[in-house]
């Protein structure tokens, strides 16, 4: 009795110590390219958005899709999703396209404030989806200002 109190005991501190080593440090996402899509309307655009990963992890990361935001100047431009799968190598980097909206009404109105600016903040944000976590997810969020070449 005493020693199945101890294995039970054992078993439970070995799954959470394995619990622990599964935590993962966030990926560094860039937004790399952004282009027009085939199949936009009046009132939607479509644009690939060229995500690079970088992974600081001691492990690959393999991940089963993404989720993302980019906003320009503090209004949304774009949300995009993709159920493609990729595996960002461990210290490593790998590159993921994920089509995006960009709704032209939401737009028009900030259209004018963002050409009278000295540059553009963006802030590109998301959930990226990793697999063998039981459905655990790694958020993601950078920030920075694009300034023209004048």
């Amino acid at each position: 009795m005493i020693a199945r109190r101890f294995l039970l005991i054992g078993g439970v501190g070995a799954s959470l110590a394995a619990c622990a080593n599964l935590r993962l440090d966030p990926l560094d996402v860039r937004l790399v390219d952004l282009a027009p899509m085939d199949g936009g309307r009046l009132f939607e655009q479509r644009l690939a958005l060229t995500l690079a990963l970088s992974n600081p992890n001691p492990g690959d990361v393999s991940l089963t899709g993404l989720r993302v935001v980019l906003d320009v100047n503090g209004e949304t431009l774009a949300r995009g999703q993709t159920g493609e799968g990729v595996v960002v190598p461990r210290l490593g980097e790998a590159r993921l396209v994920v089509p995006a909206s960009v709704s032209m009404l939401d737009l028009l109105p900030g259209f004018m404030a963002m050409t009278r600016r000295d540059g553009l903040d963006y802030r590109l944000s998301g959930t990226a989806f990793v697999a063998g976590l039981g459905g655990g997810s790694l958020p993601f969020t950078r920030e920075g200002k694009l300034v023209s070449g004048n």
